[in-house]
């Protein structure tokens, strides 16, 4: 009862922490008080009427106390927040509890659930499986999934209802990872919909329903406010998705971390026709630009991503030279290596020529191109008139020499790609040249003979197989979603009546990519985030269904992986990305209105799992023996505890070099401690913010680019919150700290491999047993670093957030783009913040790239023993009762 006591006393002075109110319900039930127990979380749950951790718990101690009809009743809230939590199945256990004796348990069905009561009297039969649940009202939003069992292969309709009255009527029009790994199909089962302008001040409970059934979604009715009390939307619902990241201007420290050294080169198609020019005031309406296609893009079908809108660069002007100057920072954050521009030659006549000049010629921009030759004709296509040509190519020996003269003058640009010192030039469409082979002859005798040398010639699959030496060039490049035989997708699509176009799943790509076998001639690999050219066809549009920012992440990092596998010499290691910009063909990396930033840093989430390999780490990162041994990065905020942990460390190896970080207003006082500290030492001033992870991040992007082999991270804790805080920091010290157990740690990890990040194994614990109120943001974050939901509950953490890492286990973790100013101001909390999810999260960034998290113990031999396992009895947190 001791925990109960503290949490006690800790209320009578801050009333309104609600995470102390749940901790002290948990000792409670602990301890066998379970009206007192139940007093605590009601207290809580006041606090916050929507936390389905805690409404489970509610219903557990209802259960245990034999009041089954109030268990019910708050499982029932429970499941209908997170309808994939454990609540679903307490309400199932429960039911079974309530049952007569010989009464059959539910029958499951073939999703392995039972399914769920039907609300609507003269129903039929219930339906097949669960049709979906209300998961969460946010304001006046309303966000959860459904399947109709009539229609699996499509969004389900829904009607949302006011008593008797039909107010409004919705399609799912979101992917659901989540909800298609239970086996419900890849259609949109997920929903947003906003109500605030369907209903009055007297119509405030809606229920929601499969339209023309009798089947109510789980969670139903829900109680909306008045749209006077409105909530802003949050950006992971209506059409946005959860996978984005912050807002890259707010770089405080550390977002600027940048990804070191790639394995391959990403090279991104970058199309420059966002600008008037005057054929296409001519020929389409004076100031039309791709934007001008972009915005008339129209939904095909329900749930229909149309039309793209920009995010944060807008509706841009190519003519304007900051535009590419922030275009080249997101492309270099995000690990984009080069564009490449589509070039539009025509017998001596070039078009959108400005924005490729503008970018060579700016010596502000010092980031790689090269250059692709679209040299098909140029036609009324976006009108759907293909057969009329607007200006046509005129291939010929004098053009050809005529085209190499003008784009050499870019091939012997410092900055332009090169292949073995060779410049790279791409052909659309080599096939359409009368002799591609004698062309490409002309291009490398005039090269020679000019002092620009050899070039790389590369003809890309988007529309034949050709074998490029067979043509005179040295390489193919695929160009996906062309020429990829997919199959056509399949879902029922409820179409509008005028399409004719055709639909595709994405996720075949993925597929095919990772059982892709390389043919005998040079291949350079290609990716593409999406594809969706509605805004240009309209109703005669090619689709693929199902692409995602997970998806596209998945399917780059398969192809990089393979690239690297395939290709021993780094110099030729390109992939391509289709495209940076084709916003017309909804194939864009650049940030929009609904997946924010979520397909750049899946670009570079991709590039640094890809490149997890012992050898790629190697070339990464340089020879382990020739990289500084260790930096110590110290928070240093209790300035009394520091003397602690500087009487360890003053023994450390010589060259060890320290970072010490703590808040502004405690740089000087810092400062005349560590007078006369005999090691190398920098200090930072940070914001008080993140405790001890945000600075941590901050200090490991100052020292990134020095490759420390190991990184140690202490800091002074103290656990005011707690009366045993001082013996959590002591143990820690004596565990990891400590000169010769540091030493012997480190030769432990040299020998096993594998390991990335170290902790005393006292400090190891399971996941699932305290994930605290951190499970959503927690699998937010591996959801970032690509690690699935299911695998998630099975990764252990370093309580307390010290530890030994090698540099590489951390990478992960700083591609997540953190910034400062994500981290919540320092309010006292215990828990349920970043900096406790990050906590977390640590071990799982270390697994994406294949290394483990371990504790250290003493083997009895002087030697150090490492344990992948979690410790049983961890005596410095309460375990969360139950799985979130």
């Amino acid at each position: 009862m001791g925990a109960a006591l503290l949490y006690g006393q800790y209320l009578q002075a801050r009333p309104h922490a609600f995470a102390i109110w749940v901790q002290l319900g948990h000792a409670l039930k602990e301890a066998g008080r379970k009206e007192e127990s139940l007093g605590a979380y009601e207290r809580a749950l006041a606090l916050d009427r929507e936390n389905a951790d805690l409404l489970l718990s509610l219903g557990h101690v209802n259960k245990l106390l034999g009041r089954f009809d109030e268990a019910e009743r708050y499982y029932s809230r429970s499941a209908a927040i997170e309808p994939l939590g454990p609540a679903r199945g307490e309400l199932r256990r429960l039911v079974g509890k309530a049952q007569a004796p010989g009464t059959p348990e539910p029958t499951p069905n073939e999703f392995g659930a039972s399914a769920p009561p039907t609300r609507g009297a003269g129903s039929p039969e219930p339906p097949p499986h669960p049709v979906g649940y209300v998961e969460r009202l946010e304001g006046t939003v309303v966000v959860g999934w459904a399947c109709d069992p009539r229609a699996m292969g499509g969004p389900a309709k829904l009607e949302f209802r006011s008593g008797d009255a039909v107010v409004c009527v919705a399609e799912t029009h979101m992917v659901r990872e989540d909800v298609e790994a239970l086996g419900f199909g890849s259609a949109p089962r997920g929903f947003g919909v906003d109500l605030s302008e369907v209903f009055d001040e007297t119509q405030t409970e809606i229920s929601i329903w499969i339209a023309d059934s009798a089947w109510e979604l789980e969670g139903s009715p829900v109680k909306i406010r008045h749209p006077q009390h409105r909530r802003p939307l949050p950006a992971e619902i209506c059409n946005r998705s959860a996978s984005t990241v912050a807002d890259p201007d707010r770089v405080a420290g550390v977002s600027d971390w940048r990804l070191p050294n790639p394995s391959v080169r990403t090279v991104a198609f970058y199309l420059p026709q966002f600008h008037p020019f005057r054929e296409n005031d001519a020929w389409w309406g004076r100031g039309f630009t791709e934007w001008t296609n972009v915005t008339r893009g129209k939904p095909q079908f329900a749930g229909h991503y149309q039309p793209h809108r920009p995010g944060e660069l807008g509706y841009y002007d190519l003519r304007v030279p900051e535009i590419q100057h922030r275009q080249v920072e997101l492309a270099r954050r995000f690990g984009v290596s080069a564009f490449c521009f589509y070039f539009y030659w025509f017998s001596g006549r070039t078009l959108m020529e400005r924005p490729i000049r503008q970018f060579a010629d700016d010596a502000a921009i010092d980031f790689p191109f090269c250059l692709c030759w679209a040299n098909e004709n140029w036609t009324r296509r976006w009108d759907g008139l293909d057969s009329e040509q607007l200006i046509g190519q005129n291939h010929s020996p004098d053009d050809d020499l005529a085209f190499i003269a003008h784009v050499a003058e870019y091939m012997s640009h410092r900055n332009y790609v090169r292949v073995d010192g060779r410049p790279v030039l791409v052909v659309y469409r080599a096939e359409l040249l009368p002799d591609p082979a004698a062309t490409a002859r002309r291009w490398r005798d005039f090269c020679r003979s000019s002092g620009l040398g050899d070039i790389y010639l590369v003809c890309t699959h988007a529309f034949t197989t050709l074998d490029p030496r067979d043509v005179g060039f040295d390489a193919a490049l695929q160009f996906p979603p062309n020429n990829t035989g997919l199959s056509e997708y399949e879902g029922d699509l409820q179409y509008e009546s005028s399409f004719v176009g055709m639909t595709f799943n994405y996720a075949e790509s993925v597929t095919k990519a990772e059982t892709f076998s390389p043919p005998m001639y040079p291949l350079v690999r290609s990716a593409y985030p999406a594809w969706d050219n509605t805004a240009r066809r309209g109703h005669a549009a090619t689709i693929f269904m199902n692409s995602s920012p997970p998806r596209y992440r998945r399917y780059l990092e398969t192809v990089v992986r393979q690239t690297i596998e395939q290709q021993p010499e780094r110099d030729n290691r390109l992939v391509f990305v289709n495209a940076w910009n084709e916003w017309a063909e909804g194939a864009h990396l650049e940030p929009d209105e609904r997946y924010g930033y979520a397909h750049l840093e899946a670009t570079r989430m991709a590039l640094v799992r890809a490149a997890a390999t012992p050898e790629e780490r190697r070339l990464r990162f340089g020879a382990v023996e020739q990289r500084p041994l260790l930096v110590v990065i110290i928070h240093a905020f209790y300035l009394d505890v520091l003397p602690q942990i500087l009487t360890k460390s003053a023994s450390y190896d010589p060259q060890a070099h320290f970072v010490f970080t703590t808040p502004h207003d405690k740089v000087e006082p810092l400062k005349a401690l560590l007078d006369g500290f005999a090691h190398s030492f920098e200090i930072l001033g940070v914001e008080n913010r993140g405790r001890d992870v945000a600075p941590f991040l901050q200090a490991l992007t100052h020292v990134w680019a020095r490759r420390f082999r190991y990184v140690l991270k202490l800091h002074t804790k103290k656990s005011t919150h707690r009366s045993d805080g001082d013996r959590w920091l002591s143990e820690f010290l004596v565990s990891i700290a400590d000169p010769q157990r540091l030493s012997a740690i480190m030769a432990a990890v040299e020998v096993a491999g594998d390991v990335g990040i170290v902790g005393p194994a006292s400090q190891v614990v399971s996941l699932d047993t305290y994930w605290g109120s951190n499970a959503d943001r927690v699998r937010a974050l591996a959801r970032r670093l690509g690690v699935d939901d299911l695998v998630v509950r099975d990764k252990v953490f370093i309580a307390g957030t010290m530890f030994l890492a090698r540099l590489e286990a951390l990478e992960p973790l700083m591609a997540l783009s953190l910034t400062t100013a994500d981290f919540e101001p320092e309010e006292g909390q215990v828990d349920g913040t970043l900096g406790h999810a990050i906590e977390r999260v640590i071990g799982i960034a270390s697994s994406a790239v294949g290394l483990k998290i371990a504790g250290s113990e003493p083997d009895g031999q002087g030697r150090i023993r490492l344990r992948t396992e979690a410790v049983r009895d961890f005596a410095f947190a309460i375990p969360t009762l139950a799985e979130p």
